[in-house]
């Protein structure tokens, strides 16, 4: 999960809002959750967190980490990209990415990056897919699924290596991580939350991204936590995540006003 800090928001307006509100309704589910973007509003807040959820996540699951941002003074929105109609990185632009390039780019000057990012092989991505559609425990249907699922990544990891041989380009269009990489204006803020205990994205890769960012220049926090599983710190450590995290937004903000 990513939280990207705007500072100086501006009031959005009706156009926008409605906009959001189109996201919102497209990304509702039969489930729970009836709509995917929400707002918490802090009176005389100098900044709005956005915070991102992807596959697995839940609304409660959000709402837990915009209490902490709340608790510390700043506005927040949270938003669950919808699995099913975002399954990659090459799919993702239908949503939030106009949104952001236009209105709230120049504006964004730090983020949160927690199990994440990194370059995962087709095993990780058929467990970490098949596990939010199933849950934890094993099943038949799930082990259907992450067999489909292992074939089809694996086949377009094949195809990918195959058109590199072409176009030296392939993997930054292809992939999220080699994409993030490319960029050269990311916010300059960075604080990455992971630890060995991920199977999913592991930290060798996380690390390697860390090590291209302070070389890019940006101003990196780490917390390495031993035990906590992928997309667990907050759960296995409340207090120290929750201080963390509202700590290091309340730096750049002193930092940058």
């Amino acid at each position: 999960m990513a939280e990207v800090v705007d500072d100086g928001v501006d009031p959005i307006t009706a156009e926008e809002a409605e906009q959001i509100e189109e996201i919102a309704d497209d990304a509702s589910t039969k489930k729970k959750n009836k709509k995917y973007v929400k707002f918490i509003e802090v009176p005389d807040s100098p900044i709005i967190v956005i915070l991102l959820g992807w596959a697995g996540c839940r609304d409660r699951y959000l709402e837990k980490y915009a209490q902490i941002y709340q608790n510390a003074g700043f506005s927040s929105a949270r938003y669950i990209v919808p699995v099913m109609k975002v399954r990659s990185y090459e799919t993702y632009r239908t949503f939030a990415k106009r949104f952001y390039e236009e209105k709230h780019k120049a504006k964004a000057t730090q983020c949160v990056i927690f199990s994440a990012p990194a370059f995962t092989t087709p095993l990780q991505t058929a467990n970490a897919l098949a596990t939010a559609s199933y849950g934890p425990g094993n099943s038949i249907r799930k082990e259907v699924t992450k067999a489909f699922i292992f074939t089809g990544f694996s086949f377009h990891r094949g195809v990918s290596w195959l058109r590199s041989l072409f176009d030296a380009d392939v993997y930054a269009k292809t992939y999220a991580y080699y994409h993030l990489l490319s960029i050269k204006d990311l916010p300059k803020n960075h604080l990455y939350i992971y630890g060995p205990a991920d199977t999913i994205c592991t930290e060798d890769s996380i690390e390697a991204f860390i090590e291209e960012m302070e070389g890019q220049g940006m101003e990196i926090k780490k917390l390495r936590l031993e035990e906590s599983l992928h997309c667990q710190h907050l759960r296995a450590h409340p207090e120290l995540y929750a201080n963390t995290c509202a700590e290091f937004v309340k730096n750049v903000c002193q930092n940058t006003n």
